[in-house]
């Protein structure tokens, strides 16, 4: 409205100067024929010698920077045979039809501080409307706990230099140790929001921690250490939702405890060698996969179940270079002390991860095409890892394949990908099931931002997959950014 008033003064002052021109031009047109030019370029000359010269500086930085962004999001699922779950005592929850009808925001405060210290303060939340609507008593009060209404801090830290050679950073955060787009291999730091498999890329699936990272810097290397303070469990499906089909008590977690000065650590050694890009990292971390722990209290008969993540040790590396209009990464890590369901709790596992992928982005219209395959091979492998609850091969491969295109000078992104589970056994591919995902991504404008997605869930020989196949989804998601 300031703007507006202001404008329309303006013109209104411009319009009056039009009309009033004439006139005292001709009042003053003798006054100007008898002022030559050479008196008429030395006033200026005289000016110019009396006005001082001022020198522009940069603007000065903001001490807060506000920005946020708020959202709606609903979800289809067209497949008739979509999961109906029977909450006791008359609930039905039938996950057929219009499955999501959230609101969600998040604000972030960015602060900068003397000596280029800075600090981010981020919140995230969401009221899903889909439960209220169809009714609360036909879902499972997990469901209702943990999809229909959540607000919590999402980014808070603080960062900056401690000496020329010396950063740190501290707080709730998240930090990415992997090359991969679709699998997690040295990625190890920060736990998945797992709720709706295969909907949003893992970039925007980790869920921050509170650590401590100091960074050292020597030439073209980088050695960090970090320290993780709080402990944070993945968010699987709740049960009795459309991806845990559950119908009796959920199993209780023995979580560790949540807060430690190191509950988790690890190391990392950053580097370039004639430029591919190195890595070597370790770390002490908690499995997010948990196992189911069966144990008999007191010698009795009846069991008691409980969910355990067992700590771990991990040993990688990476490597990534470009040469032409081609990308490759590689990444490597064995993880000790893996612990499964039908070992009781007396014997570990090791397994190396290792993956391999190439990106060709020489097409025009920015167009891409990857491929991923990661390889996993158990040790000290049992037959036994193979039975229900574990379900785990000695050795699994998977598969991602990508396809991104840009479009409307990069305001309309396609992005197909594909997901394929697999496990080797006796030399032959058990087809475990798989995941397709078509999105448009459209920028209306610099605030608003269009997003529709397909996702398509392949049955296969593994039971969890197989049961996804009745998921398939379009979800549209429309937000404003200020």
């Amino acid at each position: 409205m300031f703007r507006r008033l202001t404008s329309a003064l303006g013109l209104g002052l411009l319009g009056t100067a039009l009309v009033l021109a004439p006139a005292s031009s001709l009042a003053e047109e003798d006054s100007l024929d008898s002022f030559g030019d050479a008196d008429f370029d030395s006033a200026f000359d005289e000016l110019d010698e009396d006005v001082p010269e001022v020198e522009l500086s940069e603007k000065k930085q903001d001490f807060l920077d506000i920005t946020g962004s708020l959202g709606f999001e609903t979800a289809y699922n067209y497949d008739s045979r979509a999961p109906v779950i029977f909450s006791p005592p008359n609930g039905k929850a039938d996950w057929h039809g219009f499955s999501k009808a959230r609101f969600d925001g998040r604000l972030q405060a960015d602060l900068y501080f003397p000596q280029e210290w800075k600090g981010r303060l981020s919140t995230t939340g969401f009221y899903d409307r889909i439960y209220a609507i169809h009714g609360r008593t036909d879902y499972t009060p997990e469901v209702l706990r943990e999809q229909e209404i959540e607000y919590e801090i999402a980014d808070a830290y603080l960062q900056g230099s401690l000496t020329s050679f010396l950063d740190l950073k501290t707080g709730r955060q998240v930090v990415n140790w992997g090359y991969s787009d679709s699998f997690r291999v040295l990625d190890v730091l920060n736990p998945l929001d797992n709720r709706e498999p295969g909907l949003v890329d893992i970039e925007d699936l980790r869920l921050p921690v509170t650590m401590t990272v100091l960074e050292a810097f020597y030439g073209d290397w980088t050695l960090s250490g970090v320290a993780v303070h709080e402990f944070r469990a993945p968010k699987n499906p709740p049960r009795g939702s459309e991806f845990f089909p559950i119908f009796g008590p959920g199993v209780p977690t023995d979580e560790p405890d949540q807060w430690d000065v190191f509950n988790e650590s690890a190391l990392s050694l950053l580097g370039s060698v004639k430029g591919v890009d190195l890595s070597f990292r370790y770390a002490s971390v908690y499995d997010d996969e948990a196992h189911l722990n069966i144990s008999f209290p007191g010698g009795g008969m009846i069991p008691s179940l409980k969910l355990k993540h067992n700590k771990i040790d991990v040993y990688g590396m990476g490597a990534q270079g470009t040469t032409g209009g081609w990308l490759f990464k590689m990444e490597t890590a064995y993880r000790d002390n893996l612990e499964f369901s039908s070992s009781g709790g007396k014997k570990t596992v090791g397994r190396l991860d290792t993956l391999f992928g190439a990106e060709y982005y020489g097409f025009p219209n920015n167009q891409t095409l990857s491929l991923e395959v990661v390889h996993q091979h158990h040790h000290h492998w049992d037959r036994a890892y193979f039975a229900f609850p574990d379900v785990k091969e000695r050795n699994n491969s998977n598969a991602a394949l990508r396809y991104t295109s840009n479009y409307f000078n990069e305001r309309l992104e396609f992005t197909a990908l594909a997901i394929l589970f697999g496990q080797w056994n006796d030399n032959s591919l058990r087809r475990d099931g798989g995941l397709y995902r078509l999105s448009l991504d459209f920028e209306v404008n610099d605030h608003i931002n269009l997003i529709g997605t397909v996702v398509m869930y392949q049955g296969g020989a593994d039971p969890y997959l197989d049961f996804l196949k009745y998921n398939d989804r379009v979800a549209l998601r429309m937000e404003y950014n200020f």
